[in-house]
């Protein structure tokens, strides 16, 4: 199998988005590297929160690509939320001039699409190694089920 997985106690997963936030009425907030720095740092602690790894951010002056992976029970929506309430709240408290213009930084939606980044072959692969890792322990205990069976059932 490729690197590109994670793996967890039950799960062998890659689980990459990309969001794309938008400002508020398409305001060009993001036109200082402070601004931009600041947006950054903040997004950081979120992902450490929600155990998120940031693959890539794209900041332009008027929004925002976030490429991501996170777990799969991570809350899709309630990550968003937080992104789009603590960045916004961060950023105007930290630069007062900005809530001046905008009583909101971000747009009330938000565009998420998952990367496809799995061939048939990884999932085939996946298959393969849960078969062969049982497949010993599999035939002993349908042995031993037909052998019940069979007993039951002769006698």
């Amino acid at each position: 199998m490729t690197k590109q997985f994670k793996k967890e106690q039950h799960a062998l997963y890659s689980m990459n988005y990309n969001l794309t936030l938008a400002t508020n009425h398409g305001s060009k907030i993001f036109n200082k590297n402070e601004y931009v720095d600041s947006l950054q740092n903040t997004i950081n602690n979120i992902n450490k929160t929600f155990e998120v790894k940031e693959i890539n951010l794209e900041c332009g002056q008027n929004y925002i690509i976030l490429n991501f992976n996170g777990k799969p029970g991570l809350k899709i929506p309630l990550y968003i939320g937080t992104i789009k309430s603590i960045t916004s709240r961060e950023i105007r408290k930290k630069f007062p001039i900005l809530s001046l213009l905008r009583d909101k930084i971000w747009a009330p939606n938000y565009f998420i699409t998952t990367s496809g980044n799995t061939t048939m072959k990884d999932r085939q692969a996946y298959i393969d190694s849960q078969s062969q890792t049982k497949d010993s322990k599999n035939k002993e205990v349908l042995k031993h089920k037909h052998e019940r069976f069979r007993s039951n059932n002769i006698a």
